[in-house]
């Protein structure tokens, strides 16, 4: 596949937004839940720790899109940039951990999680030099799904708004995936013309098609 460079890329590409797709739903079903199922399992003294979920959720989306670049790499013999990046990304996670949850409570872990994200521009620079990914798609999934983690910091009254982004793209992306589909079969139809049974002098029925 390395040597194929189109086929890679699409397979990163696509490998990308399938990470998002998978895990945002649950990341979302996790925050809409968790402050009815939290309290009740473990107990009130827990509920304080849902203030870092959102950063540290959505450090998890972003880690998700660079596991699969690191991963590529990986075929590639780039061992070593992943090496440097991970590093980074150690040294940044627990100096901002140090620097910040002194001063901010639990929402510094976040943070610092959140901004170790960085050193997974690394892995960009190295896998573009082999091939060009684009991140639009990926990015527009990453904010839809990244929204609604927030929904508990407003009142009840309007934290389904945060809502709204996810509902309105998704049913964009699924509109334009049908449509999309919907001409490529209507294309092998008239390409391939109709298909029918006939049934021979043994009573056996065999598929021919006939162009229309």
């Amino acid at each position: 596949m390395c040597g194929d460079r189109d086929r890679f890329r699409a397979a990163i590409q696509r490998g990308l937004e399938l990470q998002v797709l998978t895990l945002g739903p649950l990341l979302c079903l996790f925050a809409a839940v968790a402050p009815l199922v939290i309290p009740r399992l473990f107990g009130g003294q827990w509920g304080s720790s849902l203030q870092v979920y959102p950063w540290v959720a959505i450090a998890i989306l972003v880690n998700s899109v660079f596991n699969l670049q690191a991963s590529a790499l990986y075929v590639l013999g780039e061992q070593w940039t992943v090496l440097r990046a991970y590093s980074a990304h150690i040294v940044l996670f627990v100096s901002g951990a140090y620097l910040l949850v002194s001063r901010m409570g639990m929402q510094g872990y976040g943070w610092a999680d959140l901004t170790a994200c960085t050193s997974y521009w690394l892995l960009h620079r190295k896998l573009e030099e082999h091939t060009q990914i684009a991140y639009r798609r990926t990015a527009c999934w990453c904010v839809v799904f990244g929204l609604p983690l927030f929904a508990r910091t407003l009142t009840p009254a309007w934290n389904w708004i945060l809502w709204v982004p996810l509902m309105v793209y998704g049913i964009a992306q699924a509109s334009e995936y049908s449509r999309r589909h919907g001409k490529q079969g209507r294309s092998i139809d008239s390409a391939n013309g109709h298909c029918f049974f006939r049934r021979d002098s043994a009573g056996s029925r065999t598929l021919e098609a006939s162009q229309s």
